[in-house]
């Protein structure tokens, strides 16, 4: 199935500043990012959107985790490739993500440059 052009992009982080950089980054890059600050909100995208890659925060409080959001996303949209961001990365928890299906795993803080880098990874993969 050939990709939307611009490709949506879904951003899901509790911290705003941290969102609404990657979401106007994206965007700056062609991209049609939107942006969810919790599980909740992010799966109500999901319904009305696919999106090819999301981007998720591991630890976001209350509610859904990112490991927890993947997966329901995958029961909504199976083709959707998950991308786990997150301050506390250890190699279990890396390894825990990419077991539980998410398609890769980045350590805050982050370059730009390794989030295309991820992007792009997942959009040929996809």
């Amino acid at each position: 199935m050939p990709l939307p052009s611009p490709i949506p992009i879904l951003i899901v982080d509790d911290e705003a500043d941290l969102r609404n950089l990657l979401v106007e980054a994206l965007t700056e890059e062609g991209y049609a990012a939107e942006g969810a600050e919790d599980g909740a909100q992010a799966l109500e995208l999901v319904r009305l959107t696919h999106f090819p890659v999301i981007f998720t925060d591991l630890n976001m409080p209350g509610g859904l985790s990112g490991l927890e959001l993947l997966r329901a996303i995958h029961e909504e949209d199976p083709r959707s490739l998950g991308i786990l961001m997150t301050g506390y990365a250890t190699t279990e928890s890396a390894i825990q993500a990419l077991k539980r299906g998410a398609y890769d795993f980045i350590q805050k803080p982050f370059k730009l440059v390794e989030i295309e880098a991820s992007l792009g990874r997942a959009l040929e993969h996809y």
